[in-house]
């Protein structure tokens, strides 16, 4: 997930050193966080107009900390360090920790009201161009991991955040499940074959025609072309599209019980 990772140290006495991370994505930034971070403390972000934590409950008031990765040698350091900083190391969760207040849950979205997000004093500062709903939107679901296969009891939790592009989105989106992007890529599929059918002939890709054709919305992101400026998008639909989601899944699960 990470391309780079740069270290920047600055000595403040003989003993201490402020140290900062530069950390370069391949993708949208939210999916390295979510996937790459190895406990539930650490997923906490800024963005230009906001503070975030995913996980505020277990990280500020419980002082508790799920791990996100195995117990492997690897992590042994991370884990004594907040251990020193006050935090209790949880390895996993049983059913009686799954409250209604519990973060750790199969559908969660950046934003939703598990998150904490605290707002800045941003007067006097341009404002991105970003909407804050293109990282918002972003969903994820917390799952018990096996390490090798099914067979093998889950030692921790992983996050699933699976990246989600289409040619009608102008920003990329995570997605917690096959589900939900199946869900979003039926709804685009339309609106990029009614974007293509509009452009003149002079914009439209070498093998037009055949994109005009029954393929699926993923096999269209893989085509490249230029997008003129016509071009409409759809991000606005996204957050009426994932609240769809989450009553269909609601509905289902009601309907399983």
């Amino acid at each position: 997930m990470y391309d780079q990772i740069r270290a920047y140290t600055r000595k403040k006495k003989a003993s201490k050193e402020t140290k900062v991370q530069v950390i370069t994505t391949r993708n949208v930034p939210i999916q390295g966080i979510l996937r790459d971070f190895y406990t539930s403390a650490v997923v906490n972000f800024l963005t230009w107009n906001k503070a975030y934590s995913l996980f505020p409950l277990p990280t500020f008031i419980q002082y508790r900390t799920v791990l996100f990765k195995g117990l492997d040698p690897y992590y042994a350091n991370m884990i004594r360090k907040y251990r020193r900083r006050g935090w209790t190391v949880v390895p996993k969760l049983y059913n009686e920790d799954y409250t209604d207040s519990c973060p750790f849950d199969e559908e969660r979205r950046v934003g939703d009201p598990f998150t904490w997000m605290i707002p800045f004093n941003n007067t006097n500062v341009t404002p991105s161009k970003t909407p804050d709903t293109a990282l918002e939107y972003c969903a994820f679901s917390v799952l018990d991991e096996p390490d090798f296969d099914d067979a093998v009891p889950p030692d921790h939790f992983g996050i699933r955040a699976s990246l989600f592009v289409s040619k009608v989105l102008k920003y990329q989106y995570t997605c917690s499940s096959s589900g939900m992007a199946r869900m979003y890529a039926e709804r685009l599929h339309p609106l990029t074959q009614m974007e293509l059918l509009l452009l003149e002939t002079k914009d439209r890709p070498v093998d037009f025609d055949e994109l005009l054709g029954n393929y699926q919305e993923l096999y269209l992101e893989n085509v490249e072309f230029e997008r003129p400026v016509s071009w409409q998008y759809y991000d606005h639909l996204m957050p009426e599209w994932h609240a769809a989601y989450m009553r269909a899944q609601e509905e289902n699960d009601s309907d399983d019980d």
